[in-house]
């Protein structure tokens, strides 16, 4: 039985034999090989189109697009893999993948005029290990999808992580912190699953707007200029056994016609779900229903927010006759148990 053998190819400054740019690499190589870098700075940028390459970096390497208008790396179509890289974007994004199946692991990504990743046009993608630093924006996904975890998006200029579009990635176990913006922005019928993420220092948690509908698990999003979580008119999601901490009040913000979900499973006192002192969940002119006393705290004043009062059973014929969205509260108890410089921009 014939077995193939993938096809390995090597960029290096000083080795014998070796191709001295990536682009070289990159227009030698045949479907399926890994191009191996060797440690150093490449002054390049790369464009890929419907072709299914891996390039992995052995030390210290970093792709340099400083001074460029092109992404570091920009792919159509295909497959690409880019492991153990550091990729510093100029005027471009440092990374853009539309269509095609992207794995980005253990890869440093910078881009102070672009997103650090911007994924589209239903590429699927697994980034695992990453960061994402000094960027315009950190992470862009719009009509795309796929596993985002353990990425770190730290000090960007505006918003951590973008999901629009329809798009419906998971992002899982991501810290988010040091924005200028947004935490996590979802709009345009966004649908992630955001699960055990951490969102801090940032002018808002998470905005959602748009007809999305994120659902939010087990995320902790804390020390935020802004409200905590938000939700727009028409929005809907899910919020489960989140912790929010020193927000700005009210901690989550429902407007009117939104009809998020929100779950905690802590108890006593529903102490997962728990706002900044002095805050609230704030609803605008809608029914807010109480399966079960937890010792939830909620403000009304003369613009239609609630009355504060404990939650209970009791609650539902009072808050009945408020229309609009519906707020869910479920509270219960937890069940069970050097370099080369020369190379310039290649497409492909």
């Amino acid at each position: 039985m014939a077995t193939s053998t993938v096809r390995q190819l090597r960029v290096s400054a000083a080795q014998h034999g070796a191709y001295r740019t990536i682009g070289e690499a990159l227009q030698a190589a045949p479907d399926d090989a890994v191009i191996s870098i060797d440690a150093g700075e490449y002054a390049e940028t790369l464009a890929i189109a419907d072709r299914r390459l891996t390039l992995r970096g052995t030390g210290e390497v970093v792709l340099d697009a400083t001074g460029s208008d092109h992404p570091v790396v920009r792919a159509h179509g295909g497959y690409l893999g880019l492991r153990e890289l550091t990729l510093r974007g100029g005027e471009g994004s440092a990374v853009e993948m539309d269509g095609g199946e992207l794995v980005l692991d253990r890869c440093e990504l910078s881009a102070p005029y672009g997103p650090g990743l911007r994924v589209a046009a239903g590429a699927t993608c697994r980034v695992t290990r990453c960061t994402v630093t000094e960027a315009q924006d950190g992470l862009v996904i719009e009509d795309a999808g796929g596993v985002f975890e353990d990425v770190r998006v730290h000090q960007v200029e505006g918003d951590g992580v973008i999901v629009r579009l329809g798009a419906d990635p998971t992002i899982r176990n991501c810290t988010i912190t040091a924005c200028g913006g947004r935490g996590i922005y979802v709009y345009q019928a966004g649908r992630p699953v955001v699960e055990g993420c951490e969102i801090s220092e940032v002018v808002e948690g998470v905005v959602v707007a748009h007809e999305s509908a994120p659902i939010l698990r087990r995320c902790r999003v804390h020390d935020v200029q802004g409200v905590g979580i938000s939700f727009a008119r028409g929005c809907a999601g899910r919020v489960e056994d989140c912790r929010l901490e020193n927000t700005a009040g009210p901690a989550i913000l429902v407007s009117e016609g939104a009809a998020p979900t929100v779950v905690t499973t802590d108890s006593p006192g529903c102490a997962g779900f728990a706002p900044a002192v002095g805050s609230g969940i704030h609803v605008e002119r809608s029914r807010l229903v109480a399966h079960r006393a937890g010792g939830f705290t909620h403000e009304q004043n003369r613009r239609d927010a609630l009355a504060a009062a404990r939650v209970g059973h009791a609650l539902r014929h009072e808050l009945s006759r408020v229309a609009g969205a519906v707020l869910s509260l479920v509270c219960g108890a937890r069940r069970g148990g050097a370099g080369n410089r020369g190379g310039g921009h290649t497409s492909l």
